[in-house]
């Protein structure tokens, strides 16, 4: 008769019993496993140390979200405690991982449960002299992590543990820094990086918390933070953090200048030197990454602009030439308002360097950098750099500005140089309707060439020529300006040949000298008075005056009374004078009139208005301070 087995018999030893457990846990057969270990422990020989417990509770405890599973491990715990079986650091882990995964929104984790298990865990590890215990810990901090409730939990992990005299790698510390930072739990990052001797992580977590950048286990990105997501900055903190990490000799990365640079942008006033600072630590430290993209400068370029440092903006340029860092697109409009900036204020060196940089590499600038340029070249009488730059300058230059240059060399009497531009104008521009104002203006200025030389000929062909381009469509300003042009020339030149031509012009051009406008009258009446037509003059200042009001003529008027005070005409001076009302034009008004008083031997008179004259306070020059004073030592 075969004899039946004992009831609490052992089934397995205790290694075959930790395999088959194991094996049905594998297989996702828990329950199984279970029954497995509770006919062991209730058989003669239960097991006596942990090794099946823990693969069980590793397997129960990936279904805490499950409560009857967590029941059963915690019940499976106490009953593991009554056998007498001694939990290990694997019993714990298994434990508080299982905690902390569980997501049961009934059952959360509780903190003092895992701080309770965490002490047990502490004191096995003590057995050891807390080896690997950093390697284990790394594991429960990073479990912990991903739920926000257990930041507490978290911080309060590593302190204990640190308390406990086992030794943390900074990388576990950094874990915990950089959940609590990005539960924005300050006060518990500070605790952390107090107790803590911090690596270059360490130190990067911080400042990018500090500066609002977005923050990674490895320190912080740089990409945009969403603005509902943004932290505020605490630049001063970040400052002491960024001297300590430096007193420690850890070598910041290039990012910790970026993001210092970020932040220095947006403070207020704008610290200038302190972010060329920053910017020249970043180009020393980034020498093996400058390769990278460089849009984030344009942010940088745009504040020196914003705040008028050109001088900045042209340092930072050169710097990404010399450092070959590739210029954005972004950057051209602002660099190209650096220039005209510069060039309003004749800074020509740096303007005219950038630009011609710029242009060598390819670069295509608006073109109203270029004439920005010219006009300050043209200011300055930089003629030979004006020429220069139609050189380089592209072709949307506008004839009006190229007329500005031929009429800046007409000015300075470079007629050969002027003739050589007004020829390559000509080229360029005859075929553009689009710019025939310009073309027509550059006529004005040859003609005003020929006539100053007394080329009377080839003034007039060129204004040949100037007719056939103008059209019934062109505005009145042109033909008004070239009458001005002929007009002037008539009152530098004393010749009855020249003053028969300029009419005729006139009256091709269908002006009027005296109605056109006031500023062609304005002329009209000076050149007569320098062709000692005195008597025209008058009569054509009196119909002017009815059309235009005294006080767009006022240079015809003082032109007239002067003369009339040196042919001591004292009716036609004094009724001039009076129509002179503006407190600018007294002083000029009682020059005349003591000159005239003077010159027609009125001495009553000169006295009384030299009288005024002192009274008013206004100073006169001295030779006709002397001069009067001759004229009245005769009374």
């Amino acid at each position: 008769m075969k004899k039946q087995s004992q009831p609490h018999e052992p089934i397995l030893s205790s290694h075959y019993l930790a395999k088959t457990v194991a094996s049905y846990c594998k297989s996702g057969l828990v329950d199984e496993a279970q029954c497995t270990l509770q006919r062991a422990i209730q058989s003669s020989s239960p097991p006596t140390t942990a090794h099946a417990y823990n693969h069980l509770f590793k397997a129960l405890a990936k279904q805490f979200d499950n409560p009857d599973r967590k029941q059963q491990a915690l019940d499976l715990y106490q009953l593991m405690l009554r056998q007498g079986v001694a939990p290990t650091s694997q019993t714990y882990i298994q434990l508080i991982l299982g905690l902390i995964h569980q997501q049961h929104t009934q059952s959360l984790p509780s903190h003092d449960s895992i701080h309770s298990l965490l002490l047990g865990f502490l004191s096995m590890e003590a057995q050891k002299h807390y080896k690997r215990t950093s390697h284990k810990l790394s594991i429960l901090v990073k479990s912990m992590g991903g739920n926000p409730n257990l930041v507490d939990t978290i911080a309060s992990t590593l302190l204990t543990t640190h308390k406990a005299g086992a030794h943390l790698d900074a990388s576990v510390w950094n874990v915990g820094l950089y959940n609590c930072l990005k539960h924005r739990r300050f006060d518990l990052a500070d605790q952390l990086f107090a107790n803590m001797t911090p690596d270059l992580t360490s130190y990067h977590l911080l400042l990018g918390a500090l500066l609002g950048q977005r923050l990674t286990p490895s320190g912080f990105s740089l990409r945009p933070i969403p603005t509902r997501h943004r932290r505020k900055h605490n630049l001063q903190k970040a400052i002491h953090l960024f001297q300590s990490m430096l007193h420690h000799q850890l070598t910041p990365s290039p990012d910790v200048y970026r993001a210092f640079l970020s932040c220095h942008m947006t403070a207020t006033p704008l610290d200038i030197p302190t972010l060329q600072r920053l910017w020249q630590a970043w180009l020393t430290s980034s020498s093996a990454q400058l390769e990278r993209e460089t849009s984030w400068i344009t942010p940088l370029m745009d504040s020196y602009l914003r705040h008028d440092a050109t001088q900045a903006v042209n340092e930072l340029y050169w710097d990404m030439r010399q450092h070959n860092l590739a210029l954005d697109a972004s950057l051209l409009p602002l660099i190209s308002g650096a220039i005209i900036r510069s060039a309003n204020r004749q800074q020509l060196f740096t303007s005219v360097a950038m630009y011609c940089d710029l242009i060598s590499h390819g670069h295509v600038m608006p073109p109203r950098t270029a004439s920005a340029l010219l006009h300050a070249s043209i200011n300055r009488g930089q003629l030979e750099l004006t020429r220069q730059l139609l050189l380089v300058a592209p072709s949307t230059i506008p004839s009006a500005l190229h007329a500005a240059v031929i009429r800046a060399h007409i000015d300075q009497r470079q007629y050969d140089h002027a003739q050589q531009l007004f020829d390559d104008a000509v080229q360029q521009f005859s075929a553009k309707s689009s710019d025939r104002e310009g073309l027509l203006m550059a006529h004005c200025s040859m003609v005003q060439g020929h006539l100053d030389r007394r080329q009377w000929a080839r003034a007039q062909e060129l204004f040949r020529s100037f007719m056939d381009l103008l059209t019934d469509d062109q505005s009145r300003k042109i033909p008004r300006i070239m009458a001005n042009v002929w007009i002037e020339g008539f009152a530098r030149q004393v010749d009855h040949e020249l003053e028969t031509s300029t009419k005729a012009n006139l009256d091709t051009l269908g002006v009027n000298p005296i109605s056109e406008h006031p500023s062609t009258a304005n002329l009209w009446i000076r050149a007569l008075l320098q062709n000692g037509r005195y008597m025209a003059a008058r009569q054509d200042l009196d119909t002017a005056v009815n059309l235009h009001g005294s006080d767009s003529l006022r240079s015809a008027i003082q032109d007239l009374a002067d003369q009339a005070a040196l042919m001591g005409k004292v009716d036609d001076c004094e009724t001039w004078t009076r129509a002179l009302t503006r407190p600018e034009d007294v002083p000029k008004s009682f020059e005349a009139r003591l000159i005239c008083y003077g010159q027609a031997g009125d001495l009553d008179k000169l006295h009384q208005v030299y009288h005024d004259v002192n009274e008013r306070g206004i100073s006169m020059a001295p030779t006709l301070e002397n001069k009067v004073r001759q004229w009245l030592a005769l009374k």
